[in-house]
């Protein structure tokens, strides 16, 4: 659970991310957010962001004793993570680290390093790991003392790296008046060490192309993770200290060794429930807490799992019926889908994906179990919500472009994730207080869902299993007692939440008295990113935690406005001065980034107008080839004549979605025109958008 794969990259075409890098003056920013988009692994852009070997390396010893850190307030019961012990007085805590650039041409100073702590503050000499820090300095003109700490959710998301993607787009507003501290909790991203399984993506590659029941998928998952708790094993790791305790206990003491007396935690999902343990354990510090997607320490996740995603389709189903233009579009959406569903299961269809990272193809086989499990984690999203409907019909006709441009987008998120930290809060925290029935019995409530909870190793019935397997410590009950604080806490839920339903966050707001809920309409996990109007009621909250909030921007969420086929299209005129170009563009149509514009947030339908310099048409096309994994160059499909230039017109399909591309030199670019769409909607588009477009595109003077 945490940040969901279409914020961190948005679902459109690899080229056109690329486009966004090489358009720039010409050269591709060594370490903006988009520069992930070329065919460098992320392996690669991890030494690039954070090089161990860029300053001197920290010289801790093999055995030292763990930090010190307050003890944990409330009732002296021991926990996984009893109070520290001193550290020996020369070993130095933070090592600074060169950060990466997050392609913000003004706006706040950035620190980064390692912070060490014990891995074990269990163990009177401990080992030490490394965690990874990114501090970035509020740029305003009075800066407030108490700075934003991001707790990612997960558990084991890799927060730094995310931030490539998400800093510009969210992040960065946080640092209006504040700092944001930005860390890779332990056993995740560019901490050391990371509880990374390569095993699991290994074998997710492997067996791609086979049908394999529910069964035979468990086993080998099981297998993999094995091989990646023996791999951990032999490289020294002890995999019982990585705990949502100890990761508080972390954050209590890098706070106070970054001299700051008191900081606002900011949750989402996994991340609150770790925000709810700093403010059990260590509220001394805690000025406020913003918790994004709640998940009560009390709740059992497993077994509330498909109550929870029941109510979330049931939320669509009865959206899309309230909605006059989705009902007469979509109608009896429910059935359409278990047909699908039926039909998928009896013969899965092989779909084509391309990771936007790596360009690596991968053609895994898509049954109906993997349509709901695909709808699951749809739900987290925002921006993918209002295409559901539509994407529900397109499959039921075999159109399969869209799934395949929104999988491949998740690809990024597996290498955003690190699944051996994950085991270890879980089977430690989560797994102990549930069992094989209690998810069994569950999932038997839901009988349409049943198949797809069953094929799921991280959070079906097989989950007991794997963890006996994990082999770490059951937490004390605490760990699944509620948390009571009078901490000024904000509560946020998202209505069509799959995992961590709004009654969660209502839960966690009765446990703490001096609290505020709010549910935003229309909205999934993670609702505060991406939401202006959630942005705004934090940023009210964190001016004066105790003050009343002005949530009057709610009556704007109305809920999602469902993707029906367009009927007809105005343009605009529209100037673009990072590619010194005059333009149409779509009314309507949102700004995914400079010279980028898509129907919808989702941008499966997109059109881009840039100019790129120093390349001619050959080499972008070579380009275009290399990042779609084309079997063959794009298309000829002749000339057109423009106002001010005549285009080469050319054609492809990626990910069954049609490409239409204009490409013009000049002396020193080539002017570039795609539209990207469904087969659907292709010739619609192509008379109401890509022609008027290519006729109208110039130059500024």
């Amino acid at each position: 659970m945490g940040v969901p794969a279409t914020k961190l990259l948005p679902p459109i075409l690899a080229v056109i991310l690329l486009l966004a890098t090489v358009a720039c003056n010409g050269e591709q920013p060594a370490e903006d957010i988009e520069s992930t988009a070329n065919p460098a692994n992320l392996e690669s852009s991890r030494q690039l962001i954070f090089n161990p070997t860029a300053t001197p390396t920290l010289p801790v010893p093999a055995k030292v004793s763990p930090n010190t850190s307050p003890p944990p307030a409330g009732d002296t019961e021991p926990t996984s993570t009893p109070p520290a012990t001193d550290i020996t007085p020369e070993a130095e805590l933070f090592q600074d680290t060169p950060c990466p650039n997050f392609g913000v041409p003004a706006g706040p100073d950035f620190r980064c390093g390692f912070f060490s702590v014990a891995e074990n503050r269990q163990k009177p000499k401990s080992d030490h790991i490394r965690l990874a820090v990114m501090v970035a300095r509020g740029i305003g003109d009075e800066v407030k003392p108490d700075p934003v700490v991001y707790l990612s959710g997960g558990p084991g998301e890799n927060a730094i790296e995310s931030m490539r993607f998400l800093f510009k787009r969210h992040f960065i507003a946080f640092t209006g008046n504040r700092d944001l501290i930005v860390l890779d909790q332990r056993g995740t991203g560019l901490s050391e060490p990371a509880l990374d399984c390569p095993e699991l993506l290994e074998l997710r590659d492997e067996t791609a192309g086979q049908d394999l029941g529910n069964e035979e998928s468990v086993a080998m998952a099981a297998e993999a993770i094995a091989g990646c708790r023996k791999r951990l094993l032999d490289e020294g790791v002890d995999l019982g200290a990585y705990t949502s305790a100890a990761s508080a206990a972390d954050v209590t003491e890098l706070m106070n060794d970054l001299g700051y007396d008191r900081w606002n935690l900011y949750g989402i999902s996994y991340g609150t429930k770790l925000a709810l343990t700093i403010m059990r354990d260590y509220p001394e510090g805690v000025r406020s807490a913003i918790l994004d997607s709640a998940y009560p320490l009390q709740e059992d996740l497993y077994g509330s799992a498909p109550a929870n995603l029941d109510r979330a389709l049931t939320v669509l189903f009865e959206g899309c019926r309230a909605s006059e233009e989705c009902e007469a579009n979509y109608p009896a959406l429910e059935n359409v889908l278990m047909g699908s569903v039926s039909a998928l299961n009896a013969e899965p269809v092989s779909l084509r994906l391309s990771n936007p990272l790596t360009g690596r193809g991968l053609e895994p086989l898509f049954d109906g179990n993997g349509l709901l499990h695909f709808l699951f984690q749809s739900l987290y999203d925002t921006d993918v919500i209002p295409s559901l409907p539509k994407i529900i019909f397109d499959i039921e006709d075999g159109r399969m472009g869209t799934v395949e441009l929104i999988l491949s987008s998740r690809l990024i998120a597996d290498q955003l994730f690190s699944p051996g930290m994950q085991l270890s809060v879980q089977c430690g925290e989560e797994v102990p207080f549930t069992s094989v029935q209690t998810i069994r019995s569950a999932s038997e409530k839901f009988p349409k869902l049943a198949g797809m909870f069953e094929g799921l190793p991280a959070l079906g019935p097989a989950v007991v299993q794997i963890c006996d397997d994990w082999g770490v410590p059951a937490a004390g009950l605490k760990e699944n007692e509620q948390v009571s604080s009078d901490i000024p806490t904000l509560v946020m839920s998202g209505e069509f939440d799959p995992v961590t339903p709004p009654s969660w966050g209502m839960r966690v707001r009765d446990d703490l008295p001096n609290s505020t809920f709010i549910e935003f309409p229309g909205t999934g996990h993670g609702a505060s990113v991406d939401n202006t109007c959630a942005l705004d009621i934090m940023m009210q909250f964190l001016g004066d935690p105790d003050a009343s909030l002005d949530e009057s921007c709610l009556a704007d969420l109305t809920g999602p406005a469902f993707e029906v086929p367009a009927s007809e299209i105005s343009l605009v005129p529209v100037f673009d001065p990072t590619f010194g170009s005059s333009a149409m563009a779509p009314e309507g149509w949102q700004i995914i980034a400079p010279g980028m514009y898509g129907q919808t947030a989702l941008g499966e339908t997109a059109l881009i107008m840039q100019s790129v310099p120093g390349l001619d048409e050959n080499g972008f096309l070579a380009l275009m080839a290399g990042q779609l994994n084309l079997t063959e160059p794009p298309q000829s499909r002749g000339t057109f004549e423009g106002v001010a230039f005549t285009w080469s017109l050319y054609g492809t399909t990626a990910q069954g979605l049609t490409v239409d591309v204009a490409l013009s030199e000049s002396a020193d670019a080539v002017y570039i025109v795609i539209l990207q769409t469904t087969p659907d909607q292709r010739d619609f588009l192509l008379q109401e958008v890509f022609e008027p477009v290519v006729m109208a595109l110039t130059p500024s003077p």
